[in-house]
């Protein structure tokens, strides 16, 4: 009893502390955001030439990327036109070391993503077990918008310095700019016309009509018309 209770102690620091421990099969992706109000156009823009530098590092053999979300298929927090998903893949050939060899591709990937200023925010994730995301949540409550932000960003800020925890980010966005239109509701009966006819004319001129969809495999693609 005395030398499995001394066995015990000492293996007990060296064995692994997540409840889903990452799987290391060479390949991991890179989840980039940009400032919220960026258009699409511009993600696929950024997205494509971070793509194109990952790729030319020795230490990769293929890129996949994803750019912008489909609210049918995903559904993911967070995911919008201003962010883009990299997956990156690891040559066969390498089948010894392979977690200092993931380890040393993430680190050059890293260091292109930090080097790009149009990219506000990322974070590295691995193939799990099973996807639980995020694996540790802090929510703050408050009743200014502006204080949440102010709060959110300094436990992000405290938790940074902590050993053990990486990529720290929170979900407070910039927000979006609203424009207020309030109808003449006698100028509409004037014209015969109704305010919601009039709301839904100015939808559509802002917006566009989507009449139908074309699916493509198990994905279904809105035909905007403006």
């Amino acid at each position: 009893a005395v030398l499995l209770f001394v066995g015990a102690t000492y293996l007990l620091p060296r064995l692994g502390s997540e409840l889903l421990p990452d799987l290391h099969q060479g390949e991991f992706t890179a989840e980039i955001t940009l400032e919220p109000r960026t258009p699409l156009a511009e993600t696929d823009r950024v997205a494509r030439d971070l793509e194109g530098r990952v790729r030319a590092l020795d230490s990769v053999e293929a890129t996949a990327l994803i750019v912008g979300a489909d609210r049918e298929e995903t559904g993911r927090q967070g995911s919008g036109r201003n962010t883009a998903r990299l997956s990156v893949r690891l040559p066969d050939a390498v089948t010894h070391d392979l977690v200092a060899a993931e380890e040393a591709a993430e680190r050059d990937v890293r260091a292109l993503v930090e080097s790009d200023p149009r990219i506000v925010n990322y974070r590295i994730t691995r193939p799990t077990l099973l996807t639980l995301a995020p694996e540790m949540e802090i929510e703050v409550y408050g009743n200014s918008r502006d204080e949440v932000r102010t709060a959110a960003l300094a436990v992000a800020s405290r938790m940074e310095s902590m050993e053990g925890l990486s990529d720290i980010r929170t979900t407070v966005g910039a927000g979006v700019p609203e424009v207020r239109i309030v109808f003449d509701r006698e100028a509409c009966l004037r014209y015969g016309i109704t305010p919601a006819a009039c709301a839904q004319l100015l939808r559509d001129e802002i917006e566009g009509t989507v009449p139908t969809t074309l699916g493509e495999g198990n994905r279904r693609v809105d035909i905007r018309v403006r």
